[in-house]
């Protein structure tokens, strides 16, 4: 199991409340997205990260925690990391061919 600092779980409650000022909220979207990804919770971190990417496609970090959080998913699912210009290739040609011999 995960250990959450208390300074980690403090920022998510203040996230979590957070109503003030777009610069505040923005600071709260994108702590609130990296302690989810601190406690594993990649899939809830990588929507936190798309938020701020919407309203804030300006801010560097949102764009490194949308990737950080992509790879972190692929890796927990025993996928291979992706490169600039590599893609992930089907399996279904390799289950047809052990179908047919």
């Amino acid at each position: 199991m995960l250990e959450v600092s208390g300074a980690q779980w403090t920022w998510f409650m203040i996230s979590t409340d957070t109503s003030n000022h777009n610069n505040k909220i923005m600071t709260a979207t994108y702590q609130k997205g990296e302690v989810l990804y601190q406690m594993g919770r990649f899939e809830e971190a990588l929507v936190f990260y798309h938020m701020g990417c919407k309203q804030r496609p300006d801010m560097d970090l949102f764009h490194q925690g949308v990737r950080k959080a992509q790879e972190a998913i692929e890796i927990s699912l025993g996928g291979k990391l992706r490169s600039n210009n590599q893609s992930l290739k089907p399996s279904i040609p390799f289950i047809i061919r052990r179908e047919s011999i």
